[in-house]
């Protein structure tokens, strides 16, 4: 009787663990230009007829923790690169999605030489934000980082109600409260 207890406790977190084990997140990868206007491929990378220029998605809905996980990539990187981390992430409860946005050249190879301070935080506001912010970089709004994050979320709402992408907006902005943010090197 006192082992049949003692499985009988153990049982639930049993199932628990190798249910999660099993479970594998939906993958995709999303051409950045089909999720609005003014959105234009990478054509600036290096090797880029050559490399997949998309953006890249896991989630595994049933297990969803309620938190988006956005992956940014390094210099001339591309979220073909990062699928293991945006999987792992999945595989914790996150949707994840790592971008793809202008990020080339780097920070450290256009500023090298120059004598101003400001001049990498100048770059980073405008990959970011697609204001003019800095001579050296030319990413206009419909290209900086938060503008491709919420037209992907938009997409990924309407195109997959189910798998509630929509608790990341509001509205058509990003609910940063819901947001975790990492990523390479940027």
């Amino acid at each position: 009787m006192p082992m049949q207890r003692h499985c009988a406790r153990w049982l639930p977190l049993l199932l628990v663990v190798c249910g999660s084990a099993s479970a594998q997140p939906r993958t995709a990868f999303i051409d950045p230009v089909s999720t609005g206007p003014g959105i234009r491929p990478l054509l600036e990378l290096p090797g880029a007829n050559q490399r997949d220029l998309r953006h890249y998605i896991a989630v595994d809905a049933q297990h969803a923790n309620g938190f988006l996980y956005v992956h940014l990539v390094g210099s001339g990187g591309l979220p073909e690169n990062n699928q293991q981390v945006v999987r792992f992430a999945a595989g914790r409860g996150y949707h994840a999605v790592s971008i793809a946005y202008p990020n080339w050249p780097s920070v450290g190879d256009l500023t090298t030489g120059l004598n101003d301070p400001a001049a990498p935080g100048a770059i980073r506001e405008e990959r970011l934000f697609g204001i003019d912010a800095s001579p050296l970089v030319d990413v206009d709004a419909s290209n900086g980082v938060i503008h491709r994050l919420t037209r992907l979320l938009v997409f990924l709402r309407d195109a997959y109600p189910d798998e509630r992408w929509d608790r990341y907006l509001e509205g058509d902005a990003p609910r940063w409260s819901r947001i975790v943010v990492g990523g390479h090197s940027q």
